[in-house]
């Protein structure tokens, strides 16, 4: 069904109208889809969507996409801002899954820093550099944990140039505290990692590459308790 209305006025946007519509698709999933009029940078459309589709389980997302303006010459010099055309992508689901496995998974997308920063009226929005998407998946049982990782970050500098930084994946083994005999016991942590990190600017080749890591921190202790108000673990 309909929803409110929203109506305002911005010099830098115009006269602004927006209508909202709701879908209760079912008791466990939602959207809303809404049309805005800018009468400066024209018109925008945004669609959100929310789950709850089991109890071990939820997730959003939500896009936007902005038509921009389209102001002459003649106006740009009268003093027109012009606000570029675009689009933002965000979203998150959370899932759990048999054998006590779990999913995390998370995005955040946008078309252009010049986007970002001529139409956003949020001040933490309007500072946004990073756009990413990742995944995480993860499993403990007994002292055992291990964690994969797969994610995308780029990260901009001005408008145009960026670093992108990726996992690709990233796989991470950990051995909680156990006991081996009496009082010595034995902890680890290790990863190995598929990288990449690469600088990019319009008209010049990628500068950066691919690269592998392999970490391993192995830990045997042995704790004296024989004082008991005081432990000694070399």
């Amino acid at each position: 069904g309909l929803l409110l209305p929203g109506i305002g006025n911005s010099t830098r946007k115009g006269f602004m109208y927006s209508q909202p519509v709701f879908w209760a698709i079912d008791r466990s999933q939602d959207a809303t889809f809404t049309y805005d009029y800018y009468s400066r940078i024209g018109s925008a459309f945004s669609a959100d969507y929310r789950h709850r589709l089991t109890t071990r389980s939820s997730g959003n997302a939500r896009f936007f996409w902005l038509q921009g303006s389209d102001f002459t010459d003649d106006e740009i010099a009268a003093g027109a801002e012009q606000v570029s055309g675009g689009w933002t992508l965000d979203g998150a689901h959370v899932q759990a899954l048999p054998s006590n496995w779990r999913l995390n998974a998370n995005a955040s997308f946008f078309s252009s820093k010049e986007f970002v920063q001529g139409f956003e009226d949020n001040f933490n929005r309007f500072l946004r550099r990073n756009s990413s998407a990742g995944l995480f998946l993860t499993r403990s049982w007994s002292s055992f944990t291990l964690n994969i990782v797969a994610d995308h970050n780029e990260t901009f500098f001005g408008n145009v140039d960026s670093v992108v930084r990726r996992r690709e994946p990233e796989i991470e083994f950990r051995v909680r505290r156990r006991p081996l005999y009496e009082s010595l016991y034995f902890e680890l942590e290790g990863s190995y990692a598929g990288l990449l990190r690469e600088e990019r600017s319009p008209d010049v080749d990628p500068r950066g590459g691919r690269y592998q890591r392999i970490d391993a921190f192995p830990e045997v202790s042995l704790a004296f308790t024989q004082i008991p108000w005081l432990t000694f673990t070399p």
